[in-house]
């Protein structure tokens, strides 16, 4: 500041500046503004005449500290942000702005310019806090420029894994974006801290603030030449709230959790607490990752081609998933993973979540998650139309916004009619429908050829064909996990065509890489060479291993079979042939010791893959997207896995290598050598996962974010702008269910099956 630029008072000792300065608070949701305003507000410095205060809050939604926000400002940013799709509940929230020539941009610079001056009429002086500020700045300097304002940038910063932990939990936003939203804020803090005049910025930070809150305000008053008066000195620690957190927890977990933060947040946070005004030579920011990967509309992410730029204000959608398999009650397979998964990511992003588990029999115990509501429904003694009735009849009494259904067992079947006038989306995930898995496990046949099988039990599976293909008619949103599944359901089911709803998307992952304890020697603890991974049945190759065992150079010396028993077949009196029966039969003689485990549920058996350190193989026959394969993932773990259906599209392409041909001589050539090199602590088989989790989750939840809400609040909907309204793309509508038409498909589907086997009789 040159000297004629400031007026000093000899006679009282009070410095005032003739020139007029917007002090402009730069820090993240949640890092210490409101803080830092509550005392600078204390201390003398004008804030304007209309702040946000915890009284003028509805008591609901009531916060435990004043924010000390100019309201107009409030309002003025917030509209902006939404009209550029930034807003902070959205997972755009960190993404570069528009062009400067935006309408919205050029429409708040010209109210800003209006405002401005209004706050400057009574003090020289106006402090702003707002965590928007620090997305816009760019424009705040430009208008404070253009009105010859002095811009002074003060920084505010606080621990980046408690603030982000913080702000994820109060924004119902995932860690992710809530980082992404902390780097671009501090990254324009920098920018614009670069772009001013060297002494015109000020850092402080919500440890100092907390700490010494007298000290600190004194220098910062001191910076503005606004010397602190004694009795405002003795008022600022008792404004001081002692119950707020100071820095980090050891142990973060949860939807809010930050388990390893970005190079980009570290690397900033080093420049914060250094007090460099400076932004250069950054690592590439998350949110950058973020953008890039919204933007991508390639497989397996085929979710973000549509309404790109659309957001919506909260509330958020409400969601229910009605599964028949949910991971964690009761035994599931990849269905279960898939829901559980999926349930977890959108509540992550603030979706409120439920989950309608239909299962035979009284409720099973699942774990604890946080926000979760899980119902359930028994199906036990339900014809398969009479349980889609009663799903139909509870979802009409719990009204939702979206439906997440699994093509399995046709429960979407007359959905779109039951929830008229105003069905929510209905969005089909294709894990594996009846035809597809009868594919992989046929139905067993006797000597001569014929179907060893009951009328009833082919009649049943008709019915359940004829509501899952009426199920695939019902969606606005069809979502394969694979590009396989995607072709296989258009080639079989769908009469050759590809609708342009049905999307290939991947499954939602688990929340953390499972990672491999560390060990000095090369062998399993308990002596164990091989572990097949999934229920003992023919879809799941288990006839395929046990030739390839018999096949190998090297036989191992034990090999555990992890998981439930099946029937694979029928002995030649007709009673079912159990998966551990062929077992025996097959290895007998061989040398090769065996060992069975199951009814481990999803976590347990992970853990216990992880315990054994032993050669996981996973050797299908068909597979969609197998969610075992993918938890095992960059576990560090040697797999053989067959390349079947999506598994490839699962792996990263140079471990694709390490897949097998679903044959037994190939297969036991991959055994041979998995072994081999493990034994010479070779990180062939380890196989990496083609995209990181996080990308496939932001896709789920970008994607939700960006549809309809059926049940927004009246006097909440009126307050969304007019840019807020969302087209989302809706399919042509499909032909209109009925349920006669289900059981006539059903019935004739059966009719069929019975002359053919009154032809296959008639014949011997």
């Amino acid at each position: 500041m040159s000297a004629c630029a400031t007026d000093i008072r000899r006679g009282s000792g009070v410095a005032r500046s003739t020139v007029q300065r917007c002090v402009l608070v730069l820090g993240m949701h949640n890092s210490g503004t409101s803080l830092l305003g509550n005392l600078m507000h204390t201390a003398g410095i004008p804030l304007g005449p209309d702040l946000l205060l915890r009284e003028r809050i509805p008591e609901e939604k009531r916060p435990r500290y004043d924010y000390f926000e100019d309201e107009a400002i409030v309002q003025l940013q917030d509209a902006c942000l939404l009209d550029l799709q930034r807003h902070w509940s959205s997972y755009r929230s960190a993404f570069r702005l528009p062009e400067r020539q935006h309408p919205a941009r050029e429409q708040f610079r010209q109210k800003l310019a209006k405002l401005i001056p209004l706050r400057l009429q009574k003090d020289a002086m106006w402090l702003v806090k707002d965590p928007r500020s620090a997305v816009l700045v760019e424009d705040w300097l430009e208008v404070l420029k253009t009105l010859n304002v002095e811009a002074r940038p003060l920084i505010v910063h606080r621990d980046p894994a408690s603030n982000i932990r913080s702000f994820s939990s109060k924004g119902q936003v995932p860690a992710l974006w809530a980082e992404a939203l902390w780097q671009r804020t501090y990254a324009e803090a920098l920018l614009a801290a670069s772009t001013v005049p060297q002494g015109n910025t000020a850092f402080t930070s919500f440890d100092a603030l907390m700490g010494k809150p007298a000290q600190e305000i004194k220098r910062l008053c001191d910076w503005l030449e606004r010397p602190l008066s004694a009795e405002a000195e003795t008022l600022l620690s008792s404004r001081v709230d002692r119950n707020l957190p100071t820095q980090a927890k050891d142990n973060l977990s949860g939807a809010g959790s930050v388990a390893e933060l970005h190079p980009g947040t570290e690397a900033l946070q080093v420049r914060l607490q250094n007090g460099v005004p400076d932004c250069a030579g950054l690592p590439t920011l998350l949110a950058d990752e973020l953008e890039q990967a919204a933007n991508q509309s390639a497989a397996p992410l085929e979710l973000n081609r549509f309404q790109r730029e659309q957001q919506t204000l909260l509330p958020k959608v409400s969601v229910t998933l009605v599964t028949s398999e949910l991971q964690g009650w009761g035994p599931g397979g990849g269905i279960g993973s898939a829901m559980r998964e999926l349930a977890v990511t959108l509540r992550s992003a603030g979706h409120p979540v439920t989950v309608l588990l239909v299962q035979p029999g009284a409720a099973a115990d699942g774990p604890a998650l946080e926000g979760l509501a899980v119902h359930h429904l028994d199906s036990s003694g339900c014809s398969r139309l009479a349980l889609v009735r009663r799903v139909a009849a509870w979802l009409r009494d719990h009204r939702t916004d979206v439906v997440h259904l699994h093509d399995w067992l046709g429960l979407a079947s007359g959905l779109k009619e039951a929830l008229q006038p105003h069905p929510p989306q209905l969005v089909v995930g294709i894990h594996g429908p009846s035809a597809w898995a009868r594919h992989g496990n046929p139905w067993p046949r006797d000597a001569q050829g014929g179907l060893l099988a009951e009328e009833d039990q082919l009649f049943d599976e008709g019915v359940v064909r004829a509501l899952e293909l009426d199920g695939l008619l019902q969606a606005d949103w069809l979502v394969s996990p694979s590009a396989a599944m995607a072709t296989w359901v258009s080639d079989n089911l769908l009469n050759g065509h590809r609708p342009e709803h049905l999307l290939v998307n991947r499954n939602c992952p688990l929340a953390q890489r499972l990672q491999r304890p560390e060990r000095n020697n090369t062998g399993s603890p308990e002596g164990l060479d091989l572990v097949y991974f999934g229920r003992l049945e023919q879809r799941k190759g288990l006839a395929l291993f046990l030739e390839a065992l018999l096949k190998m150079n090297t036989r191992p010396q034990r090999v555990l079979f992890l998981g439930s028993d099946c029937v694979v077949g029928r002995h030649s009196n007709g009673e079912p042939l159990w998966g551990k029966e062929l077992i025996a039969q097959t290895l007998q003689g061989s040398g090769i010791a065996v060992q069975h485990e199951q009814d481990l549920l999803r976590d347990a058996a992970l853990q216990r893959l992880l315990e054994l350190d032993a050669v996981v193989v996973i050797p299908s026959l068909i597979e969609n997207s197998p969610c075992v394969v993918e938890e095992l993932l960059d576990s560090g773990l040697a797999m053989v896995v067959t390349d079947v259906g999506g598994t490839a599209e699962l792996v990263r392409a140079p471990d694709r290598q390490w897949l097998s041909h679903a044959d037994s001589d190939d297969l036991s050539r991959h055994l041979d050598a998995a072994l081999r090199d493990r034994q010479q602590k070779s990180e062939a088989y380890q196989l990496g996962c083609t995209l990181p989790s996080w990308r496939i989750q932001q896709s789920w939840q970008a994607f939700h974010e960006r549809l309809p809400r059926l049940h927004v609040e009246p006097e909440l909907e009126s307050e969304v702008p007019k840019s807020q309204e969302v087209e989302v793309h809706t399919p042509a509508a499909p032909a209109k269910p009925l349920w006669r038409r289900a059981a006539g498909k059903a019935k004739r589907g059966a009719g069929r099956i019975r002359r053919k086997l009154n032809a296959l009789v008639t014949r011997r």
